[in-house]
Parts: C-alpha cells; structure tokens; sequence
C-alpha cells in the first residue's frame, strides 16, 4: 500500500513539473512577437513594355513572330531606380535574348521557363558601372508566337 501511495505521488510531482516546465501557447506567441518584427513589404512591380521579335528561324520554321509582355518583380526600391535609369540598356539585351530563342523552344512549357530564367538572369548581370538590380521574379502578362 505505501508503494502504490508512493507511485501516485512520484507520478503527480512529475506531471506537475513537467506542466510548469514547459511554456504555455500565450508565452511562445508573445515571445515569438517580441523577437523577430514582421516585415510587411509591399511587393515591387515594373512593367516593360511589350517586345515584338522575329524570331531565330530553324529548317522546319521560319518567318516567326513573338510578342512578349514583362512586368519585373524587384527586391527594392534601388533596382527600381536602376532600372528605371538604364531601361534602354536592359531593353537591348532582352531584345537580343529574344532573338536567339527558336519557335519549338517556346511553343513548350519548359521552354517558356527556360525563358524566364534566362531573362531574370540577363536583368542580374551588372551594367558597365556595376549597377545591377535585384529582380526576384519574371511575370509574363503577353504572350504570342505566330
């Protein structure tokens, strides 16, 4: 019988211990708050206007079009700025990007991927001052091939 009062008694210290040890849900939220401010940025867009190119002409097609319309996600305001400042620059090289790119290439998905990352890419290399903007997303709101 003393064993059996004794096993109670190990059993409801520990459980209070174990309930007072660990912090509740309020303390782990408030905690939580207190340390790491959230950062509520407003996502930064800059639409380019719309390419029409002539496309790289293979053996089974040629005479193709693609008109293409971009907007640009950006990390901050000073890519903003950049591009704003040197689009004439940035608008050369997608133009001679869009070029090189062949009809059966971007009649596919992965082709029109392989697009976007080549442009987000090409808009990442630094300029001739080393100004560079940091675009962390390419949109395509146009988009044809004929």
């Amino acid at each position: 019988m003393f064993l059996i009062a004794l096993a109670g008694c190990a059993c409801s210290g520990y459980l209070f211990w174990t309930i007072n040890s660990t912090p509740n849900k309020d303390d782990i939220e408030s905690n939580i708050a207190q340390s790491a401010p959230v950062l509520n940025v407003d996502p930064l867009y800059v639409s380019m206007d719309t390419f029409t190119v002539s496309l790289k002409p293979t053996e089974n097609e040629s005479d193709r079009v693609l008109y293409i319309g971009l907007a640009v996600r950006l990390a901050d305001s000073q890519s903003s700025i950049t591009l704003d400042k040197y689009l004439p620059e940035y608008r050369s090289r997608l133009f001679m990007l869009l070029t090189q790119q062949t009809y059966e290439t971007l009649s596919t998905d992965e082709g029109k991927n392989n697009l976007i990352n080549n442009i987000q890419n090409e808009l990442k290399k630094p300029l001739a001052f080393k100004q560079s903007i940091n675009a962390t997303d390419i949109l395509i709101n146009e988009f044809i091939l004929r």
